[in-house]
């Protein structure tokens, strides 16, 4: 019963026009309310979903990203996985997933990685002529 009410609220929400995150957390609240959890187990659920250690790192892992990226190691890096895996169509991303490969090996979060990751291959993939990502509409 609940899970249909949730689902039911879920698609009312997007076919009235309200944001995907913003109809999960209204559906999903309604949930927790109607399951006798109160809604005060809201807030701590939402607490204990942020209060993560390893999240805390992050700013520093883009800082790490960042300083890959100035002083020359991520090109050595991108380098390195394209002798691995070789030039051609479609082999930057490729070689954007070795790099995760051995960064996420060094790291060990995998939040940290796609950050320190991503910003470096991102500028790899815009000076090797990829199209920018499209906004949808």
């Amino acid at each position: 019963m609940i899970g249909i009410a949730i689902f039911v609220v879920f698609a009312v929400l997007m076919l009235a026009g309200v944001p995907i995150g913003v109809a999960l957390m209204l559906a999903g609240s309604l949930g927790i309310g109607m399951a006798d959890l109160g809604w005060l187990s809201i807030p701590n659920n939402f607490y204990a979903g942020i209060a993560k250690y390893p999240l805390l790192a992050l700013p520093m892992f883009v800082l790490v990203g960042s300083i890959f990226d100035r002083s020359g190691v991520a090109q050595r890096l991108v380098n390195f996985a394209l002798a691995i895996v070789g030039r051609g169509p479609g082999m930057l991303p490729m070689v954007a997933i070795g790099v995760a490969m051995f960064l996420g090996g060094i790291s060990g979060s995998g939040p940290a990685n796609a950050a320190a990751v991503g910003g470096v291959m991102l500028a790899a993939m815009a000076r090797a002529g990829y199209p920018p990502p499209t906004r949808p509409a």
